[in-house]
């Protein structure tokens, strides 16, 4: 009885990581597009198609993202779990609902310093999200699950392949008008090691804590 209480307890501690982490990466995608120099690859495609459209970001988001579940059920369906329907309907409306509340009580920063903090912070925060999110284990965004099931089908390697599903991203904001800057460029080459930090000195050890009770 006890035994089956902590391994229910480990799950709760897994979704209150993913949960936190749509938190978390929301968070950071609206810093990020406060600070004007621009957003992590895939969201910067997804403002750039929100730009053209005049559709929200959220909205966006999550039809990006049901395009890339179709794949995912055609080639890797262990890939999908609720982690992955929490990033899917979350984030990107979450982050929508957060720069709608900014907006309200803060204006855009225009000064260099605060922007540049506010790139810093949002990188900061965006990385600990995607932490919690890939260590709780619950299903992978579907854009996230594309490289690696193409690097395990293909010749080429997972990431290569992440690199130019990146780049691609950036290249279609770009050309639909979305911001690329300084923030794009440390969130495609940079944030995996921030990310890899937050995983083996705050992340992991919180699960951890909860696994080594089922023992």
């Amino acid at each position: 009885m006890n035994k089956i209480k902590l391994k229910k307890d480990c799950i709760l501690k897994r979704l209150l990581m993913v949960a936190m982490s749509v938190f978390f990466m929301s968070l950071g995608i609206t810093l990020l597009q406060q600070s004007n120099f621009g957003n992590d690859p895939y969201s910067c495609l997804g403002f750039g198609v929100s730009g053209t459209t005049g559709i929200p970001f959220g909205i966006i988001f999550m039809s990006m993202e049901f395009v890339f579940l179709i794949f995912v059920l055609f080639t890797d369906r262990s890939k999908i779990g609720i982690g992955t329907l929490a990033n899917m309907f979350l984030v990107g409306n979450l982050a929508d609902v957060i720069r709608i509340l900014y907006e309200m009580v803060f204006p855009t920063p225009s000064l260099l310093w605060i922007r540049i903090i506010f790139m810093i912070i949002g990188i900061i925060v965006l990385s600990f999200g995607a932490s919690l999110y890939f260590t709780a284990d619950l299903g992978v965004a579907p854009y996230d699950a594309v490289a690696p099931i193409l690097g395990n089908r293909t010749p080429l390697a997972f990431r290569w392949w992440r690199v130019i599903t990146d780049v691609l991203c950036v290249i279609g904001g770009f050309l639909l008008g979305s911001v690329v800057g300084v923030g794009t460029v440390i969130t495609a080459f940079f944030m995996g090691p921030l990310v890899h930090w937050f995983n083996v000195h705050l992340s992991e050890p919180f699960l951890q804590r909860s696994q080594k009770k089922t023992l």
